[in-house]
């Protein structure tokens, strides 16, 4: 996927316009340098980190660091791209050419090294529409939606909305956006899963139980649908909210490293896309997703099987001790531990429980 993305940047002709909530200083960034200043390509670049940089930290990537972030700003960005921000861009995507020979990929992860090299992510190569549509959408967004945009000094100078761009009508591309009312992504896959009668097969970084579209995964479950899930063993992400569908019988696979978003529908249609199954990216901010085709469904069903048979962890409910050697369970760090099953305790699993106390212990 990387390669792919860089010769895409060196085959573009005109535009190249980029979205992602945190970008690192990889080859990618240098092929839009070269582009820019080589062919005179012109590049267009959002994203969230400058509008973030006073968060304490980057939940989704441990690895981004400011002082490398500050220094690519101002080595290659500065009088090359335009560079907007705001605080809610959270989708992923490249484009180019977009007017003349769109091509472009919209991907679960961002713009750094790992999830490129190390990271379960997923991407979709577009269409000729998509790329289109989500042309349109990326310029709506880009002059209307943003805060903040780099000056040719080492700041960011306030923007206000142009008030000119219209939002497009979506027809192929599924959208969370600040504005609201124009939102399609979250009722899209409330739609597939209310469709759903055998299974359900999804992949998240976050996962918020209460939230609508978590509630009918889990009614669904209770009504008999087979639900299987592919996560990442963060403590937030377990323990109130997907060991509830482990509860009732999920299935969950987890991998230390995953941040793909996706769900398949009983094996007759999915989805790939940018958001967390949390009010924050199915509610508001800015996400993309697509249905993918029949083959992109067929390659997404062998990348599930693939998962199923690779990744390290599968969360378990409750296990009699004679039955396991090792389990993990996290720490006061919220990482997670490796404790081996000793034989005092093996033993003490063939106590008789005739006290509250005894059942504790």
């Amino acid at each position: 996927l990387f390669r792919k993305m860089v010769q895409l940047i060196k085959d573009a002709k005109n535009m190249i316009c980029l979205q992602s909530f945190l970008i690192q200083d990889t080859e990618i960034i240098d092929a839009l340098l070269e582009a820019k200043q080589n062919r005179g390509v012109r590049v267009f670049v959002m994203d969230s980190a400058e509008a973030r940089l006073k968060d304490s930290g980057f939940e989704e990537d441990e690895h981004f660091t400011t002082t490398e972030y500050k220094k690519m700003l101002t080595g290659k960005f500065k009088n090359n791209f335009v560079h907007r921000q705001a605080n809610n861009l959270h989708a992923k995507f490249i484009l180019t050419d977009p007017k003349t020979n769109p091509k472009g990929y919209i991907f679960t992860g961002n713009f750094n090294e790992k999830p490129f090299f190390e990271n379960p992510e997923l991407a979709v190569e577009l269409n000729k529409n998509q790329a289109e549509e989500l042309f349109k959408i990326f310029v709506y967004h880009f002059w209307e939606q943003t805060t903040d945009e780099q000056t040719e000094f080492e700041q960011f100078d306030k923007v206000k909305p142009a008030n000119k761009f219209e939002f497009p009508k979506l027809n192929g591309i599924l959208l969370t956006s600040p504005n609201t009312k124009k939102s399609n992504l979250k009722t899209t896959l409330i739609s597939a899963i209310n469709r759903t009668n055998k299974e359900i097969i999804f992949s998240t970084f976050g996962f918020d139980v209460t939230h609508e579209l978590s509630k009918l995964i889990l009614e669904k479950l209770k009504s008999g649908v087979k639900v299987k899930v592919f996560c990442r063993p963060r403590e937030k992400t377990i323990q109130g909210n997907i060991e509830i569908l482990a509860e009732n019988g999920a299935e969950v696979y987890a991998h230390d490293s995953i941040h793909a978003k996706s769900i398949m529908i009983d094996k007759k249609e999915a989805y790939v896309f940018s958001a967390n199954f949390e009010a924050h990216g199915l509610n508001n901010g800015f996400e993309t997703g697509v249905k993918l085709n029949d083959k992109q469904l067929a390659d997404l069903l062998k990348i599930f099987e693939n998962w199923k048979n690779t990744f390290p962890y599968l969360f378990i409910n409750a296990l009699q001790i004679s039955k396991t050697d090792k389990y993990f369970s996290f720490d006061s760090s919220k990482r997670l531990n490796a404790n081996e099953i000793t034989k005092e305790e093996r033993k003490s699993n063939h106590k008789l429980i005739r006290r509250v106390e005894d059942l504790k212990n």
